[in-house]
Formats: C-alpha cells, sequence, structure tokens
C-alpha cells in the first residue's frame, strides 16, 4: 500500500522541483516571473510524461501473467 501512495506522489514531486528550479534560474537571471512560468510549464510536461508512463503499463511484467506455461517434458 505503501509503495501505491509513494508512487503517486512521484510527479507531483517533479512538479514541485521543476517549479522551485525555474524560480532558482529566474533569480539568478532577474526576472523571477519568468522563471517561474518556465518552471512551471516544464514540470507541468514532466508531471504528465511520468504519469503516462507509470501509470499506462499497469503490471504488465511477465511474473504477473496468470498463463501455464507448459514444460517441454510434458
Amino acid at each position: 500500500m505503501k509503495q501505491k501512495t509513494a508512487r503517486r506522489l512521484i510527479p507531483a514531486i517533479a512538479l514541485v522541483a521543476c517549479l522551485f528550479a525555474g524560480i532558482v534560474i529566474g533569480l539568478y537571471r532577474d526576472n523571477i516571473t519568468a522563471g517561474t512560468f518556465i518552471g512551471l510549464g516544464v514540470g507541468l510536461i514532466v508531471m504528465a510524461i511520468l504519469r503516462y508512463i507509470m501509470f499506462s503499463k499497469k503490471d504488465q511484467s511477465p511474473l504477473h501473467d496468470t498463463e501455464k506455461t507448459s514444460s517441454p517434458n510434458d
């Protein structure tokens, strides 16, 4: 259960990280507003990509297959 909660938080944490990175870049370039908007835009794009990657392929690993595979010796 904790793994699902942590997995859902990763895109949100990426958004906040990009936002703060944009603010810092804006402070460095003496244009906080532009840095904030750029950080927010990049953060939203990164968040959408992470959500697509993490939630589009739910448990499609071969370990979760319910089909029985027959062995060659049967």
